[in-house]
């Protein structure tokens, strides 16, 4: 295996590449995330599923195409920082080590945050060591990926989708066949919720009260971060023509239909169906007692209790392959292999994706165990620093000619620190004295995304239209543009 077959995949016209996707995006967060959100804080959790939708259709509908056609006419494109690169000209050094730099880092932290999270689901589980599962998940990923780079996921993908559906879809199909409406809503009532249980099963309700329209914002933008996902951008460059990206499209849409819909009603009905347990904002022991009252409620239990067990494990499985494997890649092509860190010869290419392999596991090993205070919302938090500081940039890149590389640049540098600041701010308003402020509640509320997204564009055009843009690159872009493979 070369290293063009370790990043891209092997065979990526199939369908594989599309349930790929889907596993990967809609997975982790359908089959853990959701569910747990809407048992938490009720059904408007919704509008952040159609949000994360809108952000995947502009991905499939212009981003997916347009890195496809980028990596047919530069057939040595294998990674996002090396697409900023060619896209403006070549030889922007500053720009491509910027971005595999934010590739890296953050995605180490991403990465052993969710490890840490997978592994404290572990332990709570199967009453394992944390140091023993996350000793396991590392080596197992680890040598996966060595083996047969992408395409692992890919056959992972392929045999775990359908798997997902039927277990999840039977799973919550029998505990509304088990429990009576009646029961359920009574047992909803003795759990705490703000509000009645009509406005907890409501989308235009958050506890118990009517959103507004800033909410509405917030909750839609949570999954604007997805335009921004190395791994999921990665999958596009694969592609070696339209009718592939439209199967794999398909295939994703089909899974993603399903999936999203069984977690709201899963998410829903979890809530009523988990009484006497009490509500709980730890997301392992959501998913422990959870499987838990499967067992013991349900039709042949504790076979159904596995089998959801093994589907949330595949899922975030997948998940932190799918983020080693982006850092992997742009610690190959974009730092080892232009350091020239590893000699040129025969076993050129399979020395460096071991040797960045090796060094990825264990930094995120050891960082997992770092981490004395985890979250699902750190983890969302940091892959919005990811997603709102590439996203931008590369919609951009890919939409405007006139861009450049110095706002590119600018772009990535404003995007990061603009959820930093808005994150800051919010976090330290009563300190800083400006929790006063008549448009501060607003603000507060609107989340970091739009923001962040806005003043990055903003940004963008400004110091493109500053600075001058290489007539060959607006050739060079037209020409991409309207490219027929």
């Amino acid at each position: 295996m070369n290293l063009k077959e370790y990043c891209l995949g092997k065979d990526n016209n199939s369908i594989a590449m599309g349930l790929t996707s889907a596993v990967y995006i809609s997975g982790f967060s359908c089959v853990v995330l959701i569910p747990f959100y809407i048992y938490l804080y009720g059904a408007d959790v919704i509008w952040i599923l159609i949000g994360c939708a809108l952000s995947l259709g502009i991905m499939w509908g212009k981003e997916s195409f347009r890195f496809m056609r980028y990596r047919r006419k530069h057939e040595s494109l294998m990674t996002l920082p090396g697409y900023l690169d060619l896209r403006f000209g070549g030889g922007r050094r500053a720009l491509r080590s910027l971005a595999a730099a934010e590739i890296i880092v953050m995605g180490l932290i991403i990465s052993a945050m969710m490890l840490k999270e997978f592994t404290l689901i572990l332990s709570k589980t199967t009453g394992i060591s944390t140091y023993i599962t996350t000793s396991i998940v590392v080596v197992l990923v680890g040598v996966l990926l060595c083996v047969h780079g992408l395409s692992t996921l890919g056959w992972i993908s392929v045999i775990s989708a359908p798997i997902i559906v039927v277990v999840m879809l039977v799973c919550t199909l029998l505990i509304f066949l088990t429990m009576s409406i009646a029961e359920m809503v009574r047992n909803m009532m003795f759990t705490g919720i703000e509000g009645s249980v009509t406005n907890y099963l409501n989308i235009i309700y958050h506890d118990g009260k009517l959103i507004g329209a800033c909410d509405y914002i917030s909750l839609l933008s949570v999954g604007m971060f997805i335009i921004g996902v190395p791994f999921q951008l990665s999958l596009f460059m694969g592609m070696d023509d339209g009718a592939a990206i439209a199967r794999c499209r398909r295939s994703a849409i089909a899974f993603m239909v399903v999936i999203m819909s069984v977690s709201c009603f899963l998410g829903g009905a979890s809530r009523g169906f988990m009484y006497p347990y009490e509500v709980t904002a730890s997301l392992s022991d959501y998913i422990n007692n959870l499987s838990l009252v499967i067992a013991y409620k349900l039709p042949c239990g504790k076979l159904l209790s596995v089998l959801y067990l093994t589907v949330v494990y595949i899922t975030i499985i997948v998940m932190i392959a799918g983020n080693i494997h982006s850092i992997i890649s742009t610690l190959s092509v974009d730092v080892i292999d232009k350091l020239y860190i590893v000699r040129r010869g025969k076993s050129h290419d399979v020395k460096i994706y071991v040797l960045a392999t090796f060094v990825t596991i264990v930094l995120i090993y050891f960082m997992s165990l770092c981490f004395t205070y985890n979250s699902v919302n750190m983890i969302v938090v940091f892959m919005e620093l990811l997603g709102m500081s590439l996203g931008p940039v590369i919609l951009m890149s890919l939409l405007w000619k006139r861009m450049t590389a110095a706002a590119a640049v600018a772009g990535m540098v404003t995007g990061w620190l603009s959820v930093v600041m808005y994150e800051y701010i919010t976090g330290n308003a009563a300190e800083l004295g400006i929790d006063r402020l008549a448009f501060y509640e607003y603000a507060a509320s609107i989340g970091s995304a739009v923001p962040a997204f806005m003043i990055t564009i903003i940004v963008i055009v400004a110091v493109s239209c500053l600075t001058k843009c290489d007539s060959e690159i607006c050739e060079e872009f037209e020409e991409v543009k309207h490219r027929i493979v």
